[in-house]
């Protein structure tokens, strides 16, 4: 999955209303779709929480933790605006497809670390594949699609007091700073996606062995590779009985010398013989 593709690439898969507003909103900053880049962030989220009775599901979309990029994406600075006009959730950042669900909600939580949103999964065959392996525990990973309008990179003058702000807000940020490579300050959020990065490897074999009924394509995007079928063993050829038919041999008589005649005549009763005169 790529982590970055050209906005103006991808900008005319969304609603009208999206398209606008994410190009009123980029005009405010002075740049143009063919200026920026969208960009991709994932993370896993093990404090997920189902709510009973209900195809919904309460999780982080994004965290200020440092990605896998070498940047922070800071929560508070996400635009939501024009998301929330049709706050869609797809699988796999996959354009092309139907959303899987759409949130209920979507906000920043009260301490500024994480942005939190309620999926509520719709009702079709894949959304319905993706929210078993939600219920089942096996899907724990989500991944905003989003434009950055503000970024601070390492050699900015701005950079270093960014380090030491969020160091002081957030002591567990200093196991990340040598990471850090750029702050996403502002941001316009375009849609977030549940995506195929297992926890657990082996949780997705499991879920296969428990009968979840995966499409061969979800299995597949999991980088998961279905054990091939045991060949068969061809089954045994019919026993074809051959009817031989009956051989006859014909009993030859016995050629009888008689010694009382001559040669001669021995031999003509032999030639009678075998021409059938005898």
């Amino acid at each position: 999955m790529k982590t970055r593709i050209k906005l103006s690439a991808i900008l005319p898969h969304f609603v009208e209303q999206l398209q606008e507003g994410v190009v009123n909103a980029l005009k405010e900053s002075g740049l143009k779709p063919e200026d920026v880049e969208l960009k991709r962030a994932g993370l896993s989220d093990d404090d997920m929480k189902l709510e009973e009775g209900s195809r919904s599901c309460i999780h982080r979309v994004n965290t200020r933790d440092v990605d896998r990029d070498g940047e922070v994406v800071i929560p508070s600075g996400i635009d939501l605006k024009d998301f929330l006009k049709n706050p869609i959730v797809l699988w796999g950042h996959n354009y092309k497809e139907p959303q899987v669900g759409s949130d209920e909600w979507i906000k920043v939580d009260d301490n500024g670390y994480a942005l939190v949103a309620k999926t509520v999964y719709a009702s079709t065959p894949r959304a319905t594949e993706i929210w078993t392996l939600r219920r089942e525990g096996h899907l724990k990973t989500s991944s905003i699609g989003f434009v950055p309008v503000e970024v601070v990179r390492s050699n900015d003058s701005g950079f270093l007091k960014l380090v030491d702000k969020f160091t002081e807000d957030w002591p567990e940020f200093k196991r990340q700073r040598d990471r850090c490579q750029a702050f996403i300050k502002r941001a316009i959020l375009l849609e977030h996606s549940d995506v195929p990065i297992p926890c657990n490897p082996n949780a997705l074999t499991l879920a296969t062995a428990k009968n979840l009924h995966l499409s061969d394509e979800t299995i597949e995007l999991f980088g998961i590779k279905p054990e091939p079928a045991k060949p068969t063993q061809p089954a045994p050829a019919a026993i074809k009985i051959v009817s031989v038919p009956t051989i006859k041999v014909l009993e030859q008589p016995r050629i009888r010398i008689d010694p009382y005649l001559t040669a001669k005549e021995n031999m003509k009763n032999l030639v009678d013989l075998r021409l059938g005169k005898v």
